[in-house]
């Protein structure tokens, strides 16, 4: 029974302690709850990496990543293993001057097109304006 599993364990821990039968009805009903709160997403996790049992390296995840508990010298040890969100390019390399340079060429060429398209709606050539003045129209010739 689990009453008296939880009896015999207050006694190794201090046999002059005695448990309350409501202290001992909530701790069991603790206990239970975080057994299913950690057995759940351990089936999961078993069942994700196709496996048809529970095996202890599903337990530990669930412990690790949910609840930050780490029980050493049961199961393997996973390795810890951190990618970083960023890595800093060492110090004279080219990285950032490719990745500044493509955006600004993408910019020229829009930029080009829309100086030829604003051109040819103004009626002019490129560099073949008559100087009339910023913004106006070049000055149609008289025919004779």
């Amino acid at each position: 029974d689990k009453g008296r599993r939880l009896a015999a364990l207050l006694r190794e821990v201090d046999p002059q302690f005695e448990l309350e039968p409501e202290a001992e009805g909530l701790l069991l009903h603790m206990a239970d709850d975080f057994v299913k709160r950690v057995t759940r997403p351990a089936c999961v996790a078993a069942a994700h990496r196709k496996g048809e049992t529970l095996e202890v390296r599903d337990l530990q995840l669930v412990l690790e990543k949910q609840w930050a508990i780490k029980i050493p010298g049961i199961g393997p040890s996973r390795p810890q293993v951190k990618v970083p969100l960023y890595v800093r390019p060492p110090p004279g390399s080219n990285l950032m001057a490719l990745v500044n340079k493509e955006p600004a060429k993408k910019k020229s060429k829009a930029a080009a097109r829309d100086k030829q398209e604003a051109d040819a709606a103004s009626g002019s050539a490129s560099g073949s304006g008559s100087g009339s003045g910023a913004g106006q129209p070049p000055a149609k010739k008289a025919k004779t």
